[in-house]
């Protein structure tokens, strides 16, 4: 015959157990369900068309450089503090809900440059870049994108310098170096773009049928040959 302490000793470890695999099971899932920026949790989402990944500050832009394929948005105005590190590549669709990323800071980069190194079949929209500073040392460079495969951008400004300090930098845009394929609609540069050739106040160079309509430039364009306005 089994007593009733026994029964009862029995029972409230059976149940101590359980609470104790129900709250493991509760934190695992939680792990599983969220991907976090690179030094905490983004503002919110889980980077879906539906629930896209909040970008909060300067610590959840750079993280995308880890997680380049997923949806965002800005949840509010950035002000970087430190020179770019510019993302490597960006395959993902960034609405800025017509925020603001101030001071861009990118300086002796080799390579192609910009917020973004290079984009392949991005969406960017929405978003403004205040205060730019791009300077490159060779390579496409533009202060959004140095180059972009197949990506649409829409409602972009920027305002700022895209200067190469190479003699021989071509490819050097306002808002992308080098454009392949995509579309620019509703965009605008203002500011200086400099380098030697092809060189364009929105786009440096455009291949593969890429698209600029509705969009402007204001400001000064330099370069030694195959300068132009909008395009190099």
């Amino acid at each position: 015959m089994i007593s009733n302490s026994f029964k009862s000793i029995h029972t409230n470890n059976f149940l101590k157990y359980s609470l104790l695999i129900f709250a493991t099971l509760i934190i695992l899932f939680s792990f599983a369900g969220n991907v976090h920026a690179v030094d905490g949790n983004f503002g919110g989402g889980d980077g879906t068309l539906s629930d896209p990944f909040i970008i909060e500050d300067e610590a959840d832009l750079a993280a995308i450089s880890s997680q380049s394929s997923y949806y965002y948005i800005l949840g509010g105005d950035i002000h970087l503090t430190s020179p770019w590190e510019p993302i490597e590549q960006f395959n993902g669709n960034l609405d800025g809900k017509e925020h603001t990323i101030f001071g861009l800071e990118i300086d002796n980069t080799i390579g192609f440059t910009g917020l973004f190194i290079q984009t392949y079949g991005a969406v960017i929209t929405n978003l403004t870049l205040e205060s730019a500073n791009v300077k490159s040392e060779g390579g496409a460079a533009g202060a959004v994108v140095g180059y972009a495969q197949d990506t649409i951008f829409n409602n972009v400004a920027v305002s700022g310098n895209v200067i190469s300090q190479l003699q021989n930098g071509p490819d050097i845009g306002g808002l992308v170096g080098i454009m392949e394929g995509g579309s620019i609609t509703s965009s605008s540069f203002s500011g200086n773009v400099e380098g030697y050739e092809v060189i364009g106040g929105l786009v440096g160079r455009i291949e593969s049928g890429g698209s600029i309509t509705s969009s402007s430039f204001s400001g000064k364009v330099e370069g030694y040959g195959m300068v132009g306005g909008l395009v190099g």
